[in-house]
This record gives structure tokens, sequence and C-alpha cells, in this order.
């Protein structure tokens, strides 16, 4: 009698220890072979050498299936080799790849304390922040000096099943950190519980008084124990665990509210539809969602300023992307950026003199600091020196005080460091019919794009001076002509580094495209759809240096018809941004982009380079062009002439 796995259990799972995904599918179980027969939840299977093994299955949750199985034997009835499997049998767990995620059962913020075998690490105080999904958790690990093991790291939690078993709640979750490199790095299982610590508050209500059961201020809420693999074995309790944490709730106070003229109306839309403003929770909270899927959570902090009309207002607001806070988190908060001012030797003693830059700093006595450091007794021989892998390269100590007083050594001062070097491997170049100019820049020249070291680094320039350092990372994607590629980026922005997706588009020799998505902390979700949308995404135009020009196609004498006339209101400034703007739609929607960028800079160009002193001189300017002139004067020239008075030829 022939049997099928549930539907619902098809697809791609993942187990520790197996290489391949694990693929179920009809009667087939990828790595176990095919089902002959079933009851219940249990299943004989044989493979290809005719081996026949009961698999017992439990469904935890639609992600989740747990196994016990027996070992190979010959065939026999189903109940007979399911009788075989011992109670103490290991137990499998198989997580589904690509799973939807679920809402996390812990909702942050909390404070929490975390023991590795080594002592509970108390002090710093680590943190958890909610993220704008309620599938994702963000975990702030800090490094207590006195616990061995502790240290100072971001986990990002992304939840994927929850059950109860018997009086143990499960949670089942994704682990994205920098030190995960496989799967097997990233799934993890944890068992919370809501601790016993807690108090009968009594509450009045419209039918009696009823009890509450509440926290005491300060008291532990949860606690939750951690699998040191990726499996659920071992775990028994919420205190026993690889790792286990005794969770505290953090009071959040948002103490104002929107304006009423802004929530009388639940939702809100852009003009072009592309994104929605929604208020909940007594008007204190604002949630913005786009098309990219890329949700921001805004809470009303304080009101600081208010119009006397009351029809404008300034406000205070905690602005939440992703796992991302605009307010600076327990995670940031012990972050510091040295700019460096003085460097010179002394003796054989070498020093450094920089403002360090940070939350706790409230007066120069805090930022200025003296560090004396040395690089260590390299191996190798004395034309080149070499540190051994792993080994240290520089010893730092740094001064207590705005003096350099009481600094002797590198191994001595306020705070001491040990330097290693971390290998940063950039394993791609950019594609060479780009790199074969040094130098690109932006339409309206206020944006330089120069290629250097090997053509795997990118610096983009702009009149504000912040420069931003693009590294190639590694290539996604390529079309078969290989005038486009999809590459992962590490996009660098003063002290910020994070990783994107980058498209660039060859329009011709001396013309490119590129397109960026939304920057992330991790490379392999940089060109994911949550992270990059082709659709929606700008793309910034780029002209190489010291182009060649062309013969113009399609010469002859044109005549513009349907020109739409505007009047205009403001600057001339505005005037050239809101066309611009305009001009950039209409050239993503037609896709004609060699035609729509000579037009731009057709329409551009007269509100540069004339001046109207007033109004009603400007009336004209705008889209008033009659005749167009291709390759008469010139086969390189595409002539616009204009109807406005002054008779201004555009070429």
């Amino acid at each position: 009698m022939g049997c099928a796995f549930p539907s619902r259990w098809h697809g791609r799972w993942f187990q520790s220890g197996v290489i391949q995904p694990i693929l179920i599918e009809g009667d087939r179980l990828s790595n176990k072979g095919r089902c002959l027969s079933s009851e219940g939840d249990k299943f004989l299977i044989v493979d290809e050498k005719g081996c026949y093994r009961c698999v017992v299955m439990h469904e935890k949750h639609k992600n989740v299936l747990q196994y016990k199985e027996t070992f190979c034997h010959r065939r026999d009835a189903l109940p007979h080799l399911c009788s075989l499997i011992t109670g103490d049998a290991l137990l499998y767990s198989m997580f589904r790849e690509s799973a939807d995620p679920v809402d996390c059962p812990l909702k942050g913020p909390f404070s929490f304390t975390y023991n590795r075998g080594h002592g509970d690490c108390k002090s710093p105080v680590s943190s958890i922040e909610s993220c704008t999904e309620d599938s994702r958790l963000l975990l702030n690990y800090q490094a207590c000096p006195d616990v061995y093991g502790s240290e100072s790291t971001v986990e990002e939690l992304e939840c994927l099943a929850t059950w109860k078993e018997g009086s143990l709640r499960f949670l089942v979750g994704k682990l994205h950190h920098n030190h995960a490199t496989s799967n097997e790095d990233r799934y993890r299982c944890f068992v919370y519980e809501k601790t016993n610590d807690l108090l009968l508050n009594p509450r009045v209500t419209a039918t009696g008084t009823v009890k509450e059961q509440i926290v005491p201020p300060g008291g532990v809420e949860y606690r939750v124990a951690q699998s040191g693999d990726a499996t659920c074995n071992g775990l028994f309790s919420a205190t026993e665990g690889s790792r286990t944490m005794a969770l505290k709730r953090v009071s959040v106070r948002f103490n104002c509210q929107f304006p009423s003229w802004m929530t009388f109306s639940h939702t809100w839309h852009t003009l072009d539809f592309t994104s929605n403003y929604t208020f909940y929770q007594r008007n204190a909270t604002l949630r913005i969602t786009n098309q990219t899927g890329a949700d921001i959570k805004v809470y009303c902090v304080n009101v600081k300023a208010s119009s006397p009309s009351g029809n404008s207002v300034a406000l205070v607001a905690h602005w939440q992307h992703h796992c991302r806070l605009s307010q600076l988190s327990t995670s940031t908060e012990n972050l510091e950026e040295l700019e460096c001012l003085a460097t010179w030797k002394e003796g054989s003693l070498r020093f450094l003199v920089g403002k360090l830059h940070h939350n706790h700093a409230t007066s120069n006595e805090d930022r200025y600091r003296c560090f004396v450091y040395e690089k260590t007794n390299a191996t190798g021989t004395v034309k080149e020196q070499i540190v051994p892998p792993g080994g240290v390269e520089y010893r730092v100590a740094q001064s207590g005080d705005a003096t350099c007083n009481g600094l002797f050594s590198a191994t001595e001062g306020s705070r001491t460091m040990a330097l290693k070097r971390v290998s940063v491997r950039f394993n791609c170049q950019f594609p060479s019919w780009m790199t074969f100019s040094h130098t690109w820049h932006t339409l309206d020249f206020t944006s330089n794009y120069t290629f250097y070291q090997r053509n795997a680094t990118l610096r983009i320039t702009n009149q504000t001076g912040a420069d931003i350092k693009v590294y190639c990372v590694n290539v996604k994607a390529s079309s078969p002509s290989g005038n486009s590629v999809a590459l992962v980026a590490h996009w660098q922005h003063h002290c910020v580094s994070r990783y994107v997706c980058v498209v660039l588009y060859r329009r011709d020799t001396y013309i490119a495209e590129l397109q960026r998505g939304a920057p992330t902390s991790r490379p392999d979700d940089a060109c994911s759809p949550h992270h990059f949308n082709a659709v929606t995404a700008p793309y910034v135009t780029l002209v190489a240096s010291n182009p060649e020009s062309k013969e113009c196609p399609y010469s002859g004498k044109y005549e513009i018809q349907n020109r739409r006339r505007r009047e205009v209101r403001s600057s001339e400034d505005h005037s050239v941004k809101r066309e611009k703007a305009m001009l950039e739609h209409n050239r993503r929607v037609n896709g004609s982009r060699l035609f729509n960028f000579s037009v731009s800079n057709m329409s551009s160009a007269p509100m540069l380079r004339s001046r109207r002193e007033s109004d009603s001189e400007v009336s004209c300017v705008v889209n008033s062009y009659n005749r167009l002139e291709v390759g008469c004067n010139s086969v390189k020239n595409m002539e616009f002439y204009s109807t406005c008075e002054n008779r201004e030829v555009m070429t």
C-alpha cells in the first residue's frame, strides 16, 4: 500500500549535520528514501539499498518537523519496526528553508543579563529592541570585563516557529550576525518562560475587582535558554542551555500625540500612491509603508513647538527602520569615533593625540586623549616583517584624561588594547566597460565617480565633501550580453559601513546608469527583494570623462507638438528641480533613456543660462520649444528652437 507525505510538508528543509537540503515531495524523503506505508505519524521508508526503517514524524509547527527513526532493518510490518524505537532515541529537528517568519512571542524593549557557562554578564547590561517587523528582534550583547567568554556583539533574531510542549514554550529562529557563515551558525532553538516573580495587582472594573499578574519594578519577566547548535537537543528548561538569559522589561515613554488634524484620518498616502502613512495606538504611533516593503515606525516622543494657529507642529520622533534606530540604542552607546590630530616619536615611543567623539562626551576634557602605540615583534626577515596569522600586530595604551601624563609604554595606561589584523576580502571587480574611464560624473556635474585599486574600489565625491567608498564584494548576476551586472558592494560613508546591492547598466560607450538598494548589515541580504527593487530604485546617469561625440540619429527637421505650458510660481531653481523630477519620471516610464536624456539637457539648460528678473518673463521658458533640427548645421548637433522672444537656440 503506497503513501504520501502531507502536502503542507512539501519543500526544502534544513537539518543540522546534513550537507544538502532535505526535499520532501510526494512519497519522497530525499535523504531517506521512499514511503511505502503510513499509520498516523509513523512512516515505513525504504532507500535504494533496500534498507527499511520506521520514521516517526512530529509537526511542531508548519516550519518545524521533528522525528525519530530506527536503524536499518529488513522489511517488516510497520508497527513492529516502530516498536524498536527506544524512548531515548535521538530526536532530529528539521527547519523549513525560506520559511515565512512569525511574530516573535517576546516584544521588546528588554534589558537582560546572560550566561555562557562562565558566570552572569551583568554589567554593562545588554538589551533587546523590537524591529519594524514584528518577526524580528535585535539583541545587543555587551562584554563584561570580569566574565570570560562574554563579548560585545549584535545579533538579529528572525522568529520562524513557536509551540508549546508540556510546560515548555519553544521558539525557533535564525540569528543574523557577522560570524554566521552557514545555516549551522544561524538556526537556533530557544526555550522561554514567564517568571514566577509576579505580583497580584487588584484592578477595579465595571463588573467588580479583578487581580492582574504584574512584574514588580526591576523584576525579571522572562527566562530564556538557547541551544548551542542548530537543533533543539538538550533544552529541558529555560534555565539550562548553551546560553541563558534573564529579561527585564524596559519602560519606554512616548509622551505626545500627533496633531488631531492628521489623526482624524486613520490612513494617508503620498500623491503618487507609493507610500501609506497610518496612525495607531492612541495617535502616538505612525507606520509608513511603501512598495518595497520597507516599513518605518515613528513614535511621537515630545512636541518641541507649535504655531499660534496650530496648523504646524515640530516634534521629536523615535524613527525605527527595520532593526536600526535613528536614536542611539545600547548597541551604539559605547561606540567611539577617534579623530586623529597629531603623531610624533619620542625616543622609542610613538605618540598619537586625538579627539574621541561619543555620547558621554560633554566637554573637551572628555574628548581629548593621548595614546602610545607600538608595532609588536613580528617574525620574518629584516626586509619584510610579517605578523603570524591571528597574532597581535599593535599594542596601544590610552591616557585617562586630556593629558599625556603617565604614558610610559604601550602596555600601561588607563585603557590598553591589543590589535589583530582582520582579513577583509573583496573578491570582484567593477565591469571593464566602466573602469576603462578612470572618472565618471553625473549629468549635473555635482558628483564624481572614480575607480581605484585594480578596479575593485569606487570613490564617490560630491560638492558637499561627503565622500563615499564603495568596494566590490561579489557579483550576483550578469546579463548574457554583459551590458548589465548586479553586485554586492561594501558601502562606506564616514564611519558607517553597510552592504548594498548595486546594478550597473551600459547604455553606450560613454554613458552608464546605476541603481542602488537599501543598506543592510549582511551581504547575503543586499540583493534580496526586501532590500532591492529594480522597479522603484532611482537611476543615476553617469557620463565618462572626455566622452567622444557621435553622429545624431534621425537627421532632419521636426515640429514639436503637444507642448505643455505651465505657470512658474516659484523660483527658477525650484522650477528646475520640478522639471527634472518630471522628466526623470517620464524617462523611467517610457524607457527611452537616450531621447529623454537629450530632452533633460534641453529643458534645464535655458533655466541655467537665462536669468529672468520677474515671474512674468519666466512664463515662456518651460517646455516652450516648437522646432527641432537634427544634423543640419552639424551631424553631431541637435538644435531646439524656442518661441520665446529672445529666440534662443539650444544645442
